[in-house]
């Protein structure tokens, strides 16, 4: 990371932007990590209404200011949610997956369909792609895995694996098919660029496949659905590289990052 080499750890500005950072502990609390997947919820409903009117409709800032500012209140109520009364359960959902199952399913409808400011019936309907994506996002994270030390990790339940990994592509491929019978672009080509992240997590028993369908599965959506909705990109670049800048100055460490490297057990079955 650029900010590593202006500022080194150990140095004494280093120091001083630890001090600075510091005032983002509580914000941790609030779990910012788990924010980009209603964002991009919301954002592709937003992006959908805009499409209906102009089926070219791509890479316009108009009404920004909008967007930016539900989604800002609907972070203030999922944060409160997160820290207090758990409402989504992303961190205990390997020991309550219907429960994970039924507030994911929940809360992507009902985000799509605040983006979406039109009628409900009409968005359950063309929304049903980015439900599939959203749920097939979320059983990656239903696998079981370790940590092994350091950035090692292994799958503790390689049935599972096979098959969340085979549900996942199997939700994106209809959610690509649905997408082309609707006509809609973004959905149809996002969600093919992911299947292979999933068919390859089925296939290899590698750790890393799976946290790469995990990691990249969100940003994949994201930055396809920013395409209607650029803001969105803003919004997750100055997220994704705040959380970067927290992690090195509080905890010496790049994170989130999108570099998974390849150190699971070669053997691992």
């Amino acid at each position: 990371m650029w900010i590593a080499r202006l500022l080194p750890k150990g140095t004494k500005r280093y120091k001083s932007a630890s001090n600075t950072f510091r005032a983002m502990d509580r914000i941790m609390d609030y779990k910012p990590m788990e924010w980009f997947a209603p964002w991009v919820m919301f954002a592709a409903g937003v992006g959908w209404r805009k499409a209906v009117s102009d089926r070219f409709y791509f890479w316009d800032f108009s009404g920004w200011e909008i967007g930016v500012g539900i989604t800002i209140i609907i972070t203030i109520i999922i944060a409160w949610s997160l820290k207090n009364q758990e409402m989504m359960p992303i961190d205990n959902q390997l020991n309550n997956p219907r429960r994970g199952f039924l507030v994911y399913s929940i809360l992507g409808i009902f985000l799509f369909l605040i983006g979406w400011a039109g009628n409900p019936i009409v968005g359950l309907k063309i929304g049903l792609p980015y439900y599939l994506v959203l749920i097939g996002t979320y059983v990656m994270f239903l696998i079981p895995m370790e940590k092994d030390g350091g950035d090692a990790y292994h799958i503790t339940d390689h049935k599972k694996r096979v098959i969340y990994s085979a549900i996942s592509l199997i939700l994106s491929l209809i959610a690509m098919y649905i997408g082309f019978l609707q006509d809609e672009p973004v959905i149809s080509t996002s969600a093919m660029v992911y299947a292979p992240f999933a068919a390859v997590s089925l296939i290899a028993p590698h750790a890393r496949h799976v946290r790469r369908a995990r990691l990249y599965s969100v940003f994949i959506y994201g930055f396809f659905i920013s395409m209607r909705a650029p803001w969105l990109l803003v919004m997750m670049f100055v997220h994704y590289h705040g959380l970067r800048f927290y992690n090195y100055f509080r905890h010496g460490t790049v994170l989130p990052t999108l570099i998974i490297e390849a150190k699971e057990d070669m053997n691992q079955a």
